[in-house]
């Protein structure tokens, strides 16, 4: 599966909060993905 990423406007001083969800998902990537699939989740380009 290919995982992408697209470019976001973030709420003021909200990095913090990004930044642990991002590790998050990277610890639990495998978790992550099978979630999204399960999902049905569609991205598009």
């Amino acid at each position: 599966m290919d995982v992408g990423a697209v470019l976001i406007k973030l709420k003021t001083n909200s990095m913090q909060n990004v930044k642990a969800w991002q590790a998050e998902l990277n610890t639990r990537k495998t978790e992550a993905i099978e979630t999204l699939k399960a999902e049905g989740v569609c991205v598009e380009s």
